[in-house]
């Protein structure tokens, strides 16, 4: 076996689920629930606390993040609607509620607080609204700087960045109680007295930053920029969601997507440091000292050997359970293609003469394959931008016919989802030295 097989059966046996092990011991502020079958997370909370089977699941977790917002000091106390002064923006409460799968049976029911924002107007209640995220050059670039030198890759994450954002008492949000917290407030704190409201409707004062608030991913961007350039980093000007720092022959990057940190540093010290630093100021989870994590939605593994990273549990999510939901790895039943892009010459002169699909003929096309034309191709662009460069030519051809798709622009799109749902697994490897026994690839022109 040569030793680029070596090293890929080596990460290939890396592709197996490994589940964290939950310490009761400290809190957590999130709710568990084994069942055999998973929960349903509705839009809609009280649709989800109103479920007969899960509601009173649904409603542990929302106490669960009362309990959360409560330990961080992010909300005051409640408030009658009427004592609001006048001219107040009042905004309405969101609930994102989502199911984590953490074993066969295991689930943690989520049920995240946020903002209504719709009722900000730009210019009067906010100017910027985005925070800087790491891209997908900036991310291969920083795994092959890392492999390349040997450095180390760590990551660490803020938790609650946005509501550890300081916030002007003049741009503070006012809220609608969320659901279920009026009896949460009374059972925690049965001696405050809250006035009776007449209309029986209250408010909250958001006293930090919150989810749904336009403004407050900028204002946590320009908090953490000022923070590392404290520490000694330069921000990339071409890319302002990259941080670098050297000193003393020690280097450091830092690739940032709003609160998850991706590191690459030629020191376990100077981490360390970053981290004691960094915890002064906001609550922090880091993975260091491990080879396998992962990063928006990338699963990236470091080894001795190199650097890789695949999208392998995304495609298994995001395609074949989304368009392929009977089907299964060996069964029969779903023609493996070995290319993602037909290269005879009839499909060429289908593509160019077959008319554009119309009426009947448009929507039959959506309901054979599942989808419509952009919504398939929005799903596989996301895959080849970020891991899949192998259907990089097939994705680009087929985007010509977004909005005059024929039968065969169809069919094309379909032999990618084939071809990605039978070669699943295809990681980007950096190798950390040079490889022997590897077929180099040779491009042969015809004479101009």
């Amino acid at each position: 076996m040569s030793q680029l097989e070596s090293i890929r059966a080596t990460f290939d046996a890396s592709n197996v689920k490994r589940f964290a092990h939950i310490d009761v011991s400290k809190p957590k502020f999130v709710h568990m629930i084994t069942t055999a079958k998973e929960p349903t997370a509705h839009k809609s909370i009280t649709k989800c606390i109103s479920d007969p089977k899960f509601g009173p699941d649904w409603i542990k977790a929302l106490d669960h993040q009362y309990d959360k917002n409560d330990a961080i000091k992010l909300v005051s106390q409640p408030t009658p609607i009427e004592k609001v002064p006048y001219g107040t923006k009042i905004h309405r409460p969101v609930i994102s509620t989502k199911v984590k799968k953490k074993g066969d049976t295991l689930f943690q029911l989520v049920a995240r607080m946020c903002a209504d924002g719709s009722k900000q107007e730009q210019g009067i209640d906010f100017e910027y609204s985005y925070s800087p995220t790491a891209g997908a050059a900036a991310i291969r670039t920083l795994l092959a700087i890392a492999a390349s030198y040997s450095w180390l890759i760590s990551a660490m994450d803020v938790t609650n960045c946005f509501q550890s954002t300081m916030i002007p008492e003049d741009e503070l949000l006012t809220i609608h109680a969320p659901p279920n917290y009026m009896q949460w407030f009374k059972d925690r704190y049965p001696t405050v007295k809250v006035p009776v409201s007449e209309s029986g409707r209250y408010v909250l004062r958001i006293l930090n930053g919150i989810q749904g608030d336009k403004s407050i991913g900028r204002k946590w961007y320009l908090l953490l920029k000022k923070l590392l350039e404290n520490f000694g980093f330069k921000c990339c000007p071409t890319e302002p969601s990259v941080f670098f720092y050297e000193q003393d022959g020690v280097c450091f990057i830092l690739n940032t997507s709003t609160d998850d940190f991706l590191c690459a540093h030629s020191t376990q010290q100077v981490y360390d440091e970053l981290s004691e630093y960094l915890q002064k100021f906001f609550c922090m989870t880091f993975e260091t000292k491990v080879n396998k994590f992962i990063y928006l939605n990338l699963r990236i593994i470091s080894t001795q050997h190199g650097v890789s990273y695949d999208q392998t549990e995304l495609i298994e999510h995001k395609i074949i359970k989304k368009y392929f939901p009977d089907w299964k790895v060996g069964e029969s039943g779903l023609k493996a293609v070995h290319t993602p892009f037909r290269t005879d010459s009839q499909y060429e002169i289908d593509l160019l003469k077959q008319l554009p699909l119309t009426g009947k003929d448009l929507r039959d096309a959506e309901i054979k394959y599942g989808r419509s034309f952009p919504s398939i191709l929005g799903d596989i662009m996301h895959v080849w931008v970020w891991s899949r460069l192998d259907i990089g030519y097939a994705t680009t051809r087929l985007s010509q016919y977004t909005h005059a798709p024929n039968a065969a622009a169809f069919a094309g799109l379909y032999r990618i989802l084939r071809y990605l749902a039978t070669h699943p697994h295809r990681p980007i490897f950096y190798p950390r030295q040079p490889l022997s026994d590897v077929h180099e690839l040779r491009f042969k022109y015809d004479a101009p």
